[in-house]
């Protein structure tokens, strides 16, 4: 042979040794042993062990395809495990919150426990057809652990739906309850505020909550016929409880006559506040005025009109502010703007108004 075919078969001979040193390196390490080991803690139930093992492997040689397979398998499996412990522990605090009376708490519990178990592992689904499920799982994986957690996932789903339907039953009486004792110590206000928190009502609770809201309408009617501090405020909350009142009830005639009577002392209680504004804007007290007019719902053309003007009086004012100024501050500039902004078509300055929207805007965008 001559020197080249030796060479060749030399090389060949060292390359086919570094393969079997490789194979043998590759399927004899440090992270088999431990992917062996992994499998004996799976097999003995201890797959949180085995997760952890298959962890260190994963470490070690984080390219070899089997490890990163079984990793995944185990991930699963001790995900799936985790949510269902913490969905039972959920479950619990909400029972025991039931017990103490807490319904608040119960229902945070219950709730998140529910979506904690819809949300389990995609080892599986929450289903009653437990067959299709478990023909949805990749043979590799430890089928029986997945039919274990499936079950113990239905029969938790039950337990937390008795005790939705207890809790459901429980909190309309609770709140019903406590509800009567404020309305008996003349907390009406309270009292209707906790008949809101039952949700699924039924004709006794809608009638309370009807009757509540006809005394605390006639509360606020008493008030105002009295002329305890009559507001605009006042006058339209004594109507919106009022106005709670259905024909169904035997308070709907009497609710709807002092609604009506309501009604005028609103009328001329815009006219009053109509009148104090007018003067303020005489006194040149224009922000104040403005307010004043910003109460009035009834926007008659004799009310946009003194709007409208007074939004030029304190535009005009900021203008000035602005031209003593070297340097106004940009919420200055806007501040002006917003007011003239509000100038209407019909006030006679509403040209000079545009006029200074047009100067001003030009320095907001310097």
């Amino acid at each position: 042979m001559n020197r080249a075919t030796i060479i060749t078969i030399l090389f060949l001979i060292i390359l086919f040794v570094s393969l079997v040193i490789g194979c043998i390196r590759y399927f004899s390490g440090e992270e088999y042993e431990l992917y062996d080991e992994a499998k004996q803690l799976e097999a003995e139930g201890k797959i949180y062990d085995a997760h952890d093992k298959i962890t260190k492997a994963l470490e070690i040689s984080p390219l070899n395809r089997k490890i990163i397979a079984y990793k995944s398998e185990l991930y699963l499996l001790v995900d799936s495990d985790t949510k269902l412990q913490k969905a039972t522990k959920l479950r619990e605090e909400a029972v025991r919150a039931m017990d103490r009376g807490d319904y608040a708490t119960a229902a945070d519990k219950l709730d998140e426990a529910n979506n904690t178990i819809y949300n389990l592992s995609s080892l599986y689904k929450l289903s009653s057809d437990t067959d299709r499920t478990l023909r949805n799982v990749k043979k590799t994986y430890n089928i029986e652990k997945i039919a274990e957690l499936y079950s113990k996932a239905e029969e938790l789903q039950k337990k937390i739906q008795k005790d939705t339907e207890r809790f459901k039953k429980e909190l309309p009486d609770k709140y019903y309850n406590k509800a009567v004792e404020l309305a008996n110590q003349g907390e009406l206000e309270r009292a209707y505020q906790t008949l809101l928190y039952i949700k699924q009502t039924n004709d006794r609770i809608d009638k309370f909550k009807e009757e509540l809201a006809y005394q605390i309408g006639v509360k606020k009617y008493n008030q105002v016929e009295h002329g305890q501090s009559v507001t605009l405020f006042l006058l339209r909350d004594a109507i919106s409880w009022l106005e709670k009142v259905t024909d169904t009830s035997q308070n709907y005639v009497d609710a709807k006559i002092k609604i009506a009577k309501l009604n005028k002392s609103i009328v001329e209680k815009e006219k009053e506040i109509y009148k104090e504004a007018v003067e303020l804007a005489k006194n040149k007290e224009y922000e104040k005025a403005y307010n004043m007019l910003s109460t009035i719902t009834n926007h008659s053309t004799s009310i946009l009109k003194l709007q409208s003007e007074i939004s030029y009086q304190i535009g005009i004012e900021k203008y000035k502010a602005i031209q003593k100024e070297t340097k106004p501050s940009e919420y200055l500039l806007i501040d002006a703007i917003n007011w003239l902004s509000n100038v209407g078509g019909d006030n006679a300055n509403y040209n000079k108004a545009q006029e200074i929207l047009s100067e001003l805007n030009k320095k907001v965008s310097k």
